[in-house]
């Protein structure tokens, strides 16, 4: 019983894992056919970055396995796209302004005092 469990987690773990590459894929795709990579390689350029170098680093395996293990993490505290923010113990997935972000700074703050 003990491996079954074991096995149905590891089993759900690579899952979780397969279904990031098939993000991370469809992203790149997105971004190639959109432009957005080459756009963005333009903006890297001009920042004086070294573009040879991070296209090398794009395809870096490392990588691609710390930007998987970010999107589990964020799906696993509710964050489902971008932006996403954490202020104290709230998770706000989406967009909220720049107001949103000072109310809940100051909600967050205002419940540290009174603790």
């Amino acid at each position: 019983a003990l491996l079954k469990a074991a096995q149905d987690k590891f089993s759900i773990e690579q899952q979780t894992v397969d279904l990031a590459q098939e993000e991370i894929d469809l992203r790149k795709k997105a971004a190639k056919s959109t432009g957005l990579l080459g756009k963005a390689l333009k903006v890297a350029e001009k920042a004086g970055l070294d573009v040879a170098k991070l296209k090398e680093d794009m395809a870096a395996e490392d990588i691609e396995i710390n930007i998987k293990k970010a999107m589990n993490m964020a799906r696993s505290i509710g964050v489902r796209g971008t932006p996403g923010f954490i202020v104290g113990d709230t998770v706000y997935a989406g967009y909220i302004g720049m107001k949103g972000i000072k109310d809940a700074v100051s909600k967050t703050r205002a419940a540290a005092k009174s603790e």
